[in-house]
């Protein structure tokens, strides 16, 4: 038989599989669960990177162990997790607002602008960045390291240097048993199956329920997978899949059209 000769029926293969997310299952529901212990660790495990990472030009500048330690119009280094005040957040509230005022608003897919706050917070408080820097790519929980000093009036921290965490320890790729086959300009690539290969398949952005879905891309994955389409050679390889894994951005919800929506005057 040749190299890409298939023996029909072709059986999928099995591989066991042990779940261990039950620890991650939430037992009860309670709203009294306060998440700044999760933050303090953080920024203990991370300021030493933060520190690695700061250059030799700015290794003459203290850096201070705590937030609350500023000094108006001192240069220092501060370390902390940052905190970003969204001034488009939504609020819940605006959804009890009452009858006679009724204000249309378009959504925005894109919560962040340029009338947002910065801060920089540790266990021992926080303080408000200033300065020409990115704000765009600071998120919160991100822990940064910042050089400046703060201002005379104490009001805020001009920002002058952002230093980040460097990369943790990358673990070694585990080895594989056979080495697929690279692609060439006129031949698409197809894995060269050892007798043991075992694939997983990850299927993410099938946005069911939206009105942009289109269910023939989901029933090309449907067919793909269960062997239905594809070359002899195709369908051998998704034999070898035993596993599909429906990661984010599976389902939405139709997009609400507040014009349409009864007014009472």
């Amino acid at each position: 038989m040749g190299k890409d000769d298939v023996t029909f029926p072709l059986l999928r293969k099995t591989a066991s599989c042990e779940y261990e997310h039950h620890r991650f299952i939430l037992k009860k529901k309670t709203y009294d669960q306060q998440y700044s212990h999760m933050y303090v660790s953080r920024l203990r495990a991370l300021e030493p990177q933060v520190r690695a990472n700061i250059p030799p030009s700015s290794a003459h500048v203290p850096i201070l162990p705590k937030i609350i330690d500023l000094a108006a119009g001192d240069q220092c280094v501060i370390i902390g997790t940052i905190f970003k005040v969204l001034a488009k957040k939504p609020n819940i509230l605006d959804e009890f607002v009452a009858d006679e005022v009724l204000v249309l608003q378009e959504e925005s897919t894109c919560l962040a602008s340029d009338d947002d706050q910065l801060l920089l917070e540790d266990e021992s408080g926080r303080v408000a960045l200033f300065g020409n820097f990115r704000m765009q790519e600071l998120v919160t929980g991100v822990v940064v390291g910042l050089q400046g000093a703060m201002r005379d009036d104490g009001e805020g921290f001009d920002v002058m240097c952002v230093f980040t965490p460097t990369l943790p320890p990358q673990l070694p790729l585990p080895s594989r048993t056979s080495i697929p086959d690279l692609p060439t300009p006129h031949h698409s690539w197809t894995p060269s199956l050892g007798s043991d290969d075992a694939y997983v398949a990850l299927v993410s952005g099938l946005e069911m329920g939206s009105d942009t879905c289109d269910p023939s891309k989901t029933s090309l994955v449907v067919d793909y997978l269960a062997g239905r389409v594809g070359s002899p050679t195709e369908k051998r390889f998704v034999s070898s899949i035993v596993r599909c894994i429906i990661a984010g951005n599976s389902v939405s919800k139709p997009a609400k059209n507040t014009h349409a929506l009864p007014v009472r005057v």
